[in-house]
């Protein structure tokens, strides 16, 4: 019995290969097919290949075991379900996928799959990557399941989306409930890895103990933010209009610089610019009546959808369409700590900083602490 033809969207099928650049993604749509065969064949024991390689001899090492993991009948006759996992040699780039030797070895492999009957006998390959414009994937594709998973970082705007819901879901199934402005918060700390949001939101979880509800405070408590977060941080404090929280942020700011050489002052400025840039210009919106402040990510979302593409400059940085919609929703609730003119005035001390920072003589961080002190308590540049 062959393969069912055209079956690439059916994870149901007996042969099922599944990749992407997202590891963990990969590993649960892996254990969710394997869960669904253990259901079908619940007598048979499944058998685990390492499909990792560093050179060419570990290639065909591993080829063989999963040739003979195929050909052996399992120990009471019923079926065979083999999982052929953390594959790094199907990629379309790396010494070891693109060596001759590789090649062979993976067709010689397709030749066996292709003679093969597949009444009780289940295949599942996950892999960090795959070279579609090879036979084996187009074989695959034809004749069994195929499932890419991206990252969430690389699905853009949908990719924020699915972080969101990724971890409301997790903490309903804890038993416990969430705001929707605290998973908003606690994605933007932790950032759109999912390996990284799972561990992150159940340190949260578990820091809420006998509480229903996991709060602001259980996130602060335990998150670890990324290096991009806390310079976020920063900026959202100056944007938030909170000198206390702002100056703190950029003493820590400044301390890391002295063991981070990717962070820097002139970095800090960019971040506050491209912030007041984002918030004068959605502050105009809400001033025309275009935009109004929603509590809901899906709401402002909504709004979005509903402007005209034709309305706005093609440059992204004052397009709000150009925009990553979160950000938006972010800014829009930021805006109304201050008045238009003072968002003006704001830019213009910015403005201000870049010169003095590039000057010689000054100290960057007094600049950037003065600078902030005048935006925070709305002061008019010279």
């Amino acid at each position: 019995m062959s393969p069912a033809a055209d079956a690439s969207s059916d994870l149901s099928a007996p042969l099922v290969l599944v990749f992407g650049d997202d590891d963990f993604e990969v590993r649960s749509q892996a254990s969710l097919v394997m869960a669904r065969w253990a259901k079908e064949l619940p007598d048979v024991e499944p058998e685990f290949v390492d499909g990792n390689a560093s050179n060419v001899k570990e290639v065909a090492d591993a080829i063989n075991q999963l040739k003979l993991g195929l050909e052996t009948l399992s120990l009471f006759g019923s079926g065979k379900v083999v999982w052929f996992r953390n594959c790094n040699f199907l990629a379309a780039e790396g010494r070891v996928a693109q060596a001759s030797s590789t090649a062979d070895a993976v067709e010689g492999l397709l030749e066996l799959l292709k003679g093969m009957d597949w009444g009780q006998t289940r295949l599942l390959i996950s892999a960090s990557g795959v070279d579609k414009r090879k036979r084996f994937y187009k074989w695959f594709q034809k004749n069994g399941s195929v499932q890419a998973c991206q990252s969430l970082e690389a699905q853009g705007e949908r990719g924020v989306g699915l972080a969101l819901e990724l971890v409301s879901r997790a903490v309903t199934q804890s038993g416990k409930r969430i705001a929707p402005r605290t998973v908003d918060t606690f994605v933007e700390w932790v950032g759109l890895d999912r390996r990284a949001l799972m561990s992150e939101i159940e340190k949260a979880i578990l820091h809420s103990g006998d509480q229903d509800e996991v709060t602001l405070d259980d996130v602060e408590a335990t998150v670890t933010k990324n290096r991009q977060a806390k310079a976020f941080a920063f900026a959202d404090a100056v944007a938030d209009r909170k000198l206390a929280v702002a100056l703190s942020r950029l003493d820590e700011e400044l301390w890391s610089m002295r063991t981070d050489r990717q962070k820097s002052e002139m970095g800090l400025l960019y971040g506050l610019i491209s912030k007041f840039r984002n918030m004068l210009m959605v502050k105009d919106l809400v001033v025309r009546g275009r935009l109004r402040e929603e509590r809901s990510f899906g709401a402002v979302k909504s709004q979005l959808s509903s402007l005209r593409g034709d309305e706005f400059p093609e440059d992204r940085r004052f397009n709000p369409l150009g925009q990553n919609p979160y950000v938006i929703f972010r800014t829009l609730l930021q805006v109304k700590n201050y008045r238009q003119r003072e968002l003006v005035d704001a830019l213009a001390m910015l403005m201000d900083c870049n010169v003095r920072l590039v000057s010689a003589g000054d100290n960057p961080g007094s600049v950037l602490r003065d600078c902030i002190i005048g935006i925070i308590l709305g002061r008019q540049s010279s």
